[in-house]
């Protein structure tokens, strides 16, 4: 599965979400996937997935990257139920996706390992004023 997959599975499983793309909002989704853009958005939000599991060795380093995701997405003015849709929509996908070999235990590591950086995110979001 690439990147872009897992993001677009998350906009048809939440299409509301898609709105925030101004870039691709308009676009039909049995044409997103050709979209440049929308490719790109998923390398991205996937690419930092990736980087929050391999930082999370690194308390320090993960906290700024974390701080740095919510004050980006705060100067775009994202809705933070935007971050809870999109947690839960990556454990579907990848529960859809793996089936069986998702275990149960596994499947409760990555949901709470979401949802707990989802909540650092928005607390960064709102603990930093715009500038």
């Amino acid at each position: 599965m690439n990147r872009f997959h897992v993001v677009f599975r998350a906009l048809r499983m939440y299409p509301a979400a898609r709105k925030q793309f101004r870039t691709f909002a308009h676009v039909p989704l049995e044409q997103l996937k050709d979209e440049p853009t929308f490719r790109q958005q998923g390398h991205k939000t996937l690419s930092a997935v990736n980087r929050v599991v391999a930082d999370l060795h690194d308390e320090e380093k993960l906290a700024a990257f974390l701080k740095e995701i919510g004050q980006m997405h705060k100067r775009r003015k994202v809705p933070t139920d935007d971050f809870k849709t999109f947690h839960v929509a990556v454990v579907q996908v990848m529960k859809s996706t793996l089936g069986p070999a998702l275990s149960a235990d596994a499947e409760a590591t990555v949901y709470r390992l979401m949802k707990k950086m989802i909540k650092r995110i928005i607390q960064e979001y709102y603990n930093h004023p715009l500038d």
